[in-house]
């Protein structure tokens, strides 16, 4: 009798299982986590190594497997997440970490980087796992923006470093990722264009005490006027240096790359063997190759034997934004050149990000040449990290 009486049950529950999936919407079943492995930007610092908010690991409190900000007292902080692509999202998960710290967030979506609707304010519990799950009407986005208001302070490491395990977007994709005819330049305008590391105070302290010019090397597959010939934006901006590192000279070595591999690498290592740099700037064009950029991996981390500190320029979009070529081959560099950056402990300075929120960036860099215009908000920039 209790045997059939568990059939008898258990039938049912199939029947009720099999009835309630046929009457669920149509897009609970091709719902996908549009944010899975997308690139992230913010407007603060963060801990070198631990930018796993869209990796799909939602089970680690560690790097690289959890996200986290450097430990800044300014509030609020915003990380943004580029879906690629117009989409259709209809649910938002947010997963925090027992590391602590991270208390009250907002979501929000975007087309545009620029203008957000808010979704859902959530506190989290201090120091306990407690993901947040939002469904919602299905809205047309590409960006998730997930804004830290303020912290509980009693977390991992430093009371205003905040934690998330990862960042869930799902719904359906109206376009494919990244598709040439997408604006670029709206999946930089909520990076952040600057980011200075904890070894900068110790470089500047240490370049103040010199008694001799302080040494500099730029390598790049550029030609080097763009960048130190007299109307190049790394050399002006050193000259508005105000720091008092300056006082003493700048001494400035280039090393180019002009498709040759193993003449490159020479090159360097004999630059090194004449004086060893107080800082590599590392500033590659838009469309450098695999080739390069692999010999770039090779010299940033190889800078912490020769005893310099690192400061990595990210170009800005190529000229020709119709190519999809040519953008592909950005978008590839600049993942890498993040990556490797925050990996090496590098300074940065993504100068693609620094235009976007001009009017219209697409101008400044148009052209075989940068505009006046581009030439000066990016001396700027390199001025303000050297001299912060």
């Amino acid at each position: 009798m209790r045997t059939r009486c568990g059939e008898r049950l258990l039938g049912m529950c199939v029947v009720l299982a099999t009835s309630l999936l046929a009457r669920a919407p149509a897009s609970w079943a091709q719902e996908v986590n549009l944010a899975l492995g997308r690139p992230i930007s913010a407007d603060c610092d963060l801990l070198p190594g631990w930018e796993g908010l869209t990796d799909g690991v939602k089970d680690s409190d560690e790097a690289p497997g959890c996200f986290a900000t450097a430990n800044s007292a300014r509030f609020p902080k915003h990380v943004v997440v580029d879906l690629g692509g117009k989409c259709s999202v209809s649910r938002v998960v947010v997963h925090n970490s027992t590391n602590g710290n991270t208390r009250q967030i907002t979501v929000a979506l975007s087309l545009d980087a620029k203008n957000y609707t808010p979704l859902r304010e959530y506190i989290f519990p201090a120091g306990k796992y407690q993901p947040l799950t939002h469904r919602f009407t299905p809205k047309t986005a590409r960006f998730l923006r997930i804004t830290f208001v303020d912290t509980w302070g009693t977390g991992l490491g430093g009371k205003n470093i905040l934690y998330l395990r990862e960042a869930e977007a799902y719904g359906k994709r109206l376009e494919s990722p990244d598709s040439p005819g997408e604006d670029v330049w709206a999946s930089l305008a909520g990076s952040n264009p600057r980011r200075s590391v904890p070894s900068w105070a110790a470089t500047r302290r240490y370049l103040v005490e010199l008694s001799r010019p302080a040494r500099l090397m730029v390598v790049s597959d550029q030609p080097p006027e763009p960048l130190i010939g007299p109307d190049g934006w790394i050399s002006r901006g050193l000259q508005d240096v105000k720091g008092r590192w300056t006082l003493a000279g700048v001494q400035v070595k280039f090393v180019g790359y002009d498709g040759s591999v193993s003449e490159f690498q020479k090159d360097y290592k004999a630059s090194l063997e004449l004086a060893l740099p107080d800082l590599l700037i590392v500033a590659p064009s838009s469309v450098c190759g695999q080739e390069f950029t692999n010999a770039l991996a090779q010299i940033l981390a190889s800078a912490d034997e020769v005893g310099c500190s690192l400061l990595v320029c990210i170009p800005p979009p190529p000229g020709d934004p119709q190519n999809s070529t040519k953008l592909d081959q950005y978008r590839k560099i600049r993942r890498e050149l993040l990556v490797q950056g925050a990996q090496y402990g590098a300074g940065l300075l993504d100068v693609g990000a620094l235009l976007a929120r001009e009017g219209d960036p697409a101008k400044l860099v148009g052209g075989k040449n940068w505009s006046v215009e581009a030439v000066k908000i990016a001396a700027g920039a390199i001025t303000r990290l050297l001299d912060e």
